[in-house]
């Protein structure tokens, strides 16, 4: 690499470009699946021959947003252990961050169900689902989910809670706070 190529300078411009293409891309597959290459260049204010060079083909690009889209959950929630002052308090932090991603959760489903996925995305899913099952079986050694509850049962349950919560605030009956107040509240009281 010449001097030039690799100067912070360029590097910048780069990033910037590939954030503006993963977004662009995201975006616009979402709403039209059908969009070119062309279209998402376009979008994202590039060139073609810029995201042809940074994305060779479209499968690629697909799996590198799905990549963002999951590392976005990641950066979401990094922040919970460090401030959840108790294992409600965690479920509550982890609702409200996951609220706001409504489009990277939405475009993770256009590849179907999760055993369906690329393998190296497959793989970052299955490591959030771990971090999750933690979290539960947290729960339950505090007491606060029955132990007999299957894992697999719950984790169905936090993603059927933030489904009714992204519904409410699509219609703007909520906001994330008040949703994922509630959704945390169902969670662990139940709708008695």
């Amino acid at each position: 690499m010449s001097p030039v190529e690799s100067s912070p300078k360029t590097d910048a411009r780069i990033e910037r470009s590939r954030r503006a293409i993963l977004e662009a891309a995201r975006v616009q597959l979402l709403y039209n699946p059908d969009a070119s290459l062309s279209d998402i260049a376009q979008r994202a204010g590039v060139g073609r021959a810029t995201l042809y060079r940074l994305y060779e083909t479209r499968e690629v690009l697909l799996i590198e947003v799905g990549r963002d889209c999951l590392e976005a959950f990641d950066h979401a929630t990094s922040h919970i252990e460090s401030k959840a002052r108790s294992i409600r308090h965690a479920f509550q932090l982890l609702f409200e961050a996951i609220l706001p991603l409504q489009e990277e959760y939405q475009f993770l489903n256009r590849f179907g169900d999760t055993e369906d996925y690329p393998a190296e995305l497959r793989a970052i899913y299955l490591r959030q689902q771990r971090e999750l099952v933690e979290l539960i079986e947290e729960a339950k050694r505090a007491g606060k989910i029955k132990k007999q509850h299957p894992n697999e049962w719950l984790t169905l349950l936090v993603d059927a809670q933030l489904y009714a919560a992204q519904s409410l605030i699509n219609r703007e009956e909520m906001t994330v706070k008040q949703a994922a107040e509630t959704a945390c509240k169902v969670l662990f009281d139940g709708i008695k």
